[in-house]
């Protein structure tokens, strides 16, 4: 998502200062915007031109912010700088650029590199004709063939992007690896340069040995010989083929699991199960869930095959899986009462709802087939992968419940997440104590002091509901105490406030957003460049903006608005923030590690609310506000009869 508050747009030309020294030059505010010439040979100003240009020749050292740059000659007018003949970039310890010319503006901090152009970034080198890079954001892209090489590792693609901060390149159009381990072939891939690990996000024919790999995504860790392909991903060594939904290899116990759909074949034995692991060190391959074998001879059918291709022995173990038309579970071990129709499965439980995609991880799941219910929950926190499009969505808590309800004819997956619930994903990130979920209205609600991030933005509420749609999130739904959070920069932010906040999305960028009931608004004034002009305070009971490709297109404000602008300069702390204003992006998951680390052990208060009585089609609505007011009464009256009793004792 862009920035929600965008109104005023002002075009400010500014001119950068160039400063010609042969010493040390003290750097004001201004000039920290302009390149600073520390050293040249010869100078001459050409005032004659305009705008007016200044010529340096000869050992020409400069300077912007944290980066040095060298050349042969360089030219500068206003804020732009002409650089040519064996032009060097250093930016920090470990970044480095050669090229034959340069061209670079100093307020946008992007340079364009041209001919013989050299990226180095630790032990990466990047070779290409033509470069851009911004010095700010530290991204390097190249339209147009480069090579990346480290030690053992050469790529080639016609066009890619390098974002060192992430360590994370993108190369798309032929792009050729080439390893003393393997080769590979695709139109699109990412590349982890930190840890060495190529992500695929297109078609992509690995060779290895006398193995070939297809697959369409997945990627390959060529550090530890680890790698995952999936979507069509097919195995070919020799007259043995195999194939699956998700392949892993592991290169040091020489490892193939094969998940999902998995088949394996050679000229005379048929294998198929849903999911299968073979050792090429002992040539044994085992069979889990729905196996089936078949040498030609004989068929064997069970939920765990083990086969050895050596020996030609064949082993069945017994039932390890369960599978039905909507989901399939799995794990070491079981226990099963069948008087009572529960299951327990323990150790590495894996449970997949095929309706909804959504996969659910634990060291303990507790199936009720009376009940038609799953409980998950353990020594380690449960989490859940679900995903939305093409996005991933991880949800861990302390206990995941699964279970159907039946709604007139139609039977109704319910989920529920109770206490410490954390989410991470791509789109948003989100924490809150509990959290329901229903196939009805596809409607995340999260409650207890929920609060979640998307980009730069916070939001927080009594109750947050999320309504999914088939590309992702298509409405926002902040009931009781709405705020809306976007940081800037430094102790700046914009901000929106209701006891009502509706945001429609579309494509992951805000569409529409409705405020309602003591809305109010904080948001900075900027000019084309990002600075700040002032802060407009709006005051109203009801207010909407509308959005056109994530940018502010239009404001209605209802019901007698007020509002004051004041200078940037002008400002005084107090005016910073609004009341009750927060920003906890420290409390944010940022990685599956986050979500699945224990949490310090507090009493937390399970809201008396039944969210399947609240309609989500109706959000703010009279039948919400109802029950909060009952919750907020019930509480006042309960802490009231408390202290009333409390003096009552005193007086006995």
């Amino acid at each position: 998502m862009k920035r929600i508050i965008n109104l005023l747009v002002l075009f400010i030309c500014v001119s950068a200062n160039v400063v010609l020294s042969q010493a040390e030059v003290d750097t004001s505010k201004e000039e920290s915007k302009s390149v600073i010439i520390k050293n040249s040979d010869f100078y001459e100003f050409r005032g004659d031109l305009d705008p007016p240009e200044q010529f340096f020749k000869g050992n020409v050292k400069m300077t912007h912010d944290s980066v040095f740059m060298f050349s042969d000659t360089a030219t500068v007018s206003e804020s732009f700088l002409t650089a040519m003949g064996e032009v060097v970039i250093l930016q920090n310890d470990t970044i480095k650029l050669f090229s034959d010319s340069l061209y670079y503006n100093s307020e946008t901090n992007q340079a364009k590199l041209f001919y013989d152009v050299v990226l180095e970034n630790g032990e990466q080198q990047l070779f290409t004709d033509r470069l851009n890079y911004n010095t700010e954001t530290k991204i390097a892209v190249y339209p147009d063939t480069a090579i990346l090489r480290n030690k053992r590792t050469t790529l080639n693609s016609l066009r890619g992007k390098y974002d060192m901060n992430a360590k994370l390149a993108t190369f798309v159009g032929e792009v050729i690896v080439v390893d003393k381990e393997f080769e590979l072939s695709s139109d699109s891939l990412l590349y982890n340069t930190s840890l060495d690990k190529a992500i695929f996000v297109s078609p992509t024919t690995i060779k290895q040995e006398a193995r070939t790999i297809y697959c369409e995504r997945g990627f390959y860790d060529i550090k530890n010989g680890r790698s995952e392909f999936s979507q069509n991903a097919n195995y070919i060594e020799g007259e043995k083929t195999a194939k699956a939904n998700t392949i892993l290899y592991d290169e040091r116990t020489k490892i193939i699991d094969l998940i999902g759909n998995a088949m394996y074949r050679d000229e005379e034995k048929l294998a198929t199960a849903d999911k299968m692991s073979y050792n090429e060190n002992t040539k044994e391959i085992i069979l889990t869930g729905n196996a089936i074998f078949d040498d030609g001879e004989t068929q064997a059918k069970g939920e765990k095959i083990i086969y050895n291709e050596n020996t030609e022995e064949i082993s069945i173990e017994g039932n390890t899986n369960l599978d039905s038309e909507d989901s399939a579970i799995s794990s070491k071990n079981l226990s099963y009462d069948d008087s009572l129709g529960v299951a327990i499965f323990t150790d590495d439980v894996e449970y997949y709802n095929k309706q909804d995609s959504v996969f659910v991880y634990s060291d303990r799941i507790e199936v009720d087939d009376k009940n038609s219910s799953f409980i998950a929950n353990g020594e380690t926190r449960p989490y859940m992968l679900q995903f939305i499009d093409s996005d991933s969505m991880l949800l861990s808590a302390d206990q995941l419940i699964v279970s159907e309800r039946i709604d007139s004819l139609d039977t109704i997956n319910v989920f529920k997440a109770y206490h410490d619930v954390r989410i991470w994903g791509e789109e948003f990130q989100a924490i809150s104590d509990s959290l329901y979920y229903d196939s009805v209205d596809s409607i995340f609600v999260l409650y207890d002091q929920p609060m979640m991030w998307s980009d730069s933005m916070q939001f927080s509420a009594d109750t947050i509901k999320l309504k999914l749609g088939d590309s992702g999130i298509d409405k926002i739904y902040l009931l009781g105490n709405g705020m809306i959070n976007e940081w800037l920069e430094d102790k700046y932010y914009n901000q929106l406030k209701a006891k009502y906040i509706e945001a429609q999305i579309d494509s992951s960028k805000i569409k529409d957003l409705l405020m309602t009931q003591n809305a109010e608004a904080n948001y900075y004034i900027l000019d084309d460049v990002k600075d700040f002009i002032g802060l407009n305070f709006t005051l109203c009971n009801r207010m909407r903006f509308f959005f056109e490709e994530g940018e502010l297109s239009d404001i209605k404000f209802y019901e007698t608005p007020t509002s004051k602008l004041t200078p940037f300069q002008d400002l005084k702390d107090e005016q910073i923030f609004l009341k009750d204003f927060k920003w906890e992006e420290d409390k944010k998951p940022k990685s599956l590690e986050d979500l699945l680390k224990p949490k310090e052990k507090v009493e937390i208060r399970v809201p008396e609310i039944n969210l399947e009585e609240i309609d989500g089609n109706q959000i703010p609505g009279e039948e919400v506000d109802q029950l909060m007011e009952e919750k907020s009464t019930s509480e006042k009256q309960k802490r009231k009869e408390k202290k009333s009793n409390g003096k009552s004792k005193e007086k006995n």
